[in-house]
C-alpha cells in the first residue's frame, strides 16, 4: 500500500526520466510499441515475448515499465509478458489536461488489449496500479483471465493518517548530492542503495530529463499529471469483481515500516514508528478482508521483506506464487 510514498520519498525529489544518451543501449530484450487509445494518447508498451498465458504488467504511479526491466525477461520463460506506462509518464504521451482517473486508465488497459490482440490476460500490477485492474476486474471481468495484486489491494481510506505519522520519522535517506545526479547510472546507484537492491536503470532514464551531458535536471512527468492521479483515486469495491485474484503483501515488522525507524534516533521517533506500524497492521487486516469480498476465487500470500517493491527485493517469492496461482487458472 505504501510502495508509492515509500518510492517517492526516495526518489521523488528525483521521480526523473531520461532523454536517451547516445552510448546507452537498454538491455532489456524488449520489443517497444506504441498504441493510441485516444486522439494525443499514445501508450507505451513493452513486449518482452515469451508463450503461454499472457501476463500484463503495470507499474505504480510515477513509475514506467521500465521498471520490470530485470524481471520481465525471466517471466517471459513461462508466459507471454507485456509491460503498459500509464499515460503521462515515460514515454506515453498525452494533453496535459488528460483525465487520470482509474476508469479512464482503466479503458487504456482495454484499449491495448485491442491493438495487440492480448486475450484474456492476467494483469500484474504494483501499487496504486490496484485501482485501474480493479476497474477492468469490476467492469470487464470477460477479458481478463485473473488479476495479481502486489503490494496493491488496499483500502485507502483513511491514508492521510499515514501521511501524518510519517512526517513525525525522519528519512533515513542518505542525501542526494551532485555526483548522483552526474549521470543516470549515478541516480540509479543512488536509488539502489536507498532501497537496498537494484532498479533497472533504463527506469531512471525514462523518469528523469538530463541536459545535453547527461546529467540529471528534474523530472519528466510534470507534477500536475501526478496530482491529478491521486486526486482521481476513489475507493474500489472489491465485492465487484468477478475474477480470480491473488494479493501479494510485504510482511512488515515493527522496524520496517519506515527507513527511519530501523535506527530510530530517539523516544519520539520510536514512538511514531510503533504507531506507523500498529496502523499498517491494522490496515493490512482491513485490506485483506476487503479482498476475500472478490466474487471468485481469491488467494492471499504475505512475503517475506520489508519493501513496496517486493518484486525487485523478493523477485523469487513473487514469481513462484504467481506460478502457482496461474496453474491452477482455467
Amino acid at each position: 500500500m505504501r510502495a508509492h510514498a515509500v518510492f517517492l520519498s526516495l526518489v521523488i525529489p528525483v521521480s526523473l526520466l531520461a532523454q536517451p544518451q547516445p552510448a546507452w543501449v537498454d538491455p532489456s530484450p524488449h520489443m517497444v510499441r506504441l498504441a493510441e487509445v485516444e486522439p494525443g494518447t499514445s501508450i507505451e508498451v513493452l513486449d518482452w515475448g515469451g508463450s503461454g498465458r499472457p501476463l500484463v504488467l503495470l507499474a505504480q504511479l510515477g513509475q514506467t515499465a521500465h521498471l520490470y526491466d530485470d524481471w520481465a525477461p525471466k517471466l517471459a520463460r513461462s508466459y507471454r509478458v507485456l509491460g503498459i506506462t500509464r499515460r503521462g509518464y515515460g514515454d506515453s504521451a498525452t494533453p496535459s489536461n488528460a483525465d487520470m482517473s482509474p476508469e479512464r486508465l482503466g479503458q487504456d488497459i482495454l484499449a491495448v488489449m485491442d491493438a495487440l490482440k492480448v486475450q484474456r490476460p492476467v494483469l500484474v500490477g504494483h501499487a496504486f496500479a490496484g485501482e485501474e485492474m480493479s476497474w477492468v476486474g469490476s467492469r470487464h471481468p470477460d477479458r481478463l483471465a485473473g488479476l495479481v495484486f502486489v503490494d496493491a489491494a488496499y483500502d485507502r481510506r483513511g491514508i492521510g493518517a499515514e501521511a501524518a505519522i510519517m512526517r513525525r520519522i525522519p528519512n533515513a535517506m542518505r542525501p542526494m548530492t551532485p555526483e548522483d545526479m552526474a549521470s543516470a547510472s549515478a541516480l540509479a546507484r543512488w536509488m539502489a542503495a536507498g532501497l537496498g537492491f537494484p532498479v533497472p536503470e533504463s527506469e531512471v532514464r525514462h523518469t528523469a530529463r538530463f541536459d545535453s551531458e547527461g546529467r540529471v535536471l528534474g523530472e519528466r512527468t510534470p507534477a500536475a499529471v501526478q496530482q491529478r492521479a491521486i486526486a482521481g483515486l476513489t475507493p474500489v469495491d472489491y465485492a465487484t469483481i468477478r475474477v480470480p485474484a491473488l494479493a501479494l503483501y510485504p510482511k512488515r515488522g515493527p522496524t520496517d515500516v519506515a527507513p527511519g525507524c530501523r535506527t530510530p534516533a530517539d523516544e519520539g521517533v520510536r514512538q511514531a514508528c510503533g504507531e506507523l506500524y500498529d496502523w499498517m497492521s491494522q490496515q493490512l487486516a482491513r485490506s485483506e478482508a476487503m479482498v476475500k469480498t472478490i466474487r471468485a476465487r481469491t488467494e492471499i500470500v504475505e512475503l517475506p521483506g520489508f519493501s513496496a517493491f517486493v518484486f525487485l527485493s523478493h523477485e523469487r517469492d513473487v514469481t513462484q506464487a504467481i506460478d502457482r496461482f496461474v496453474g491452477a487458472l482455467q
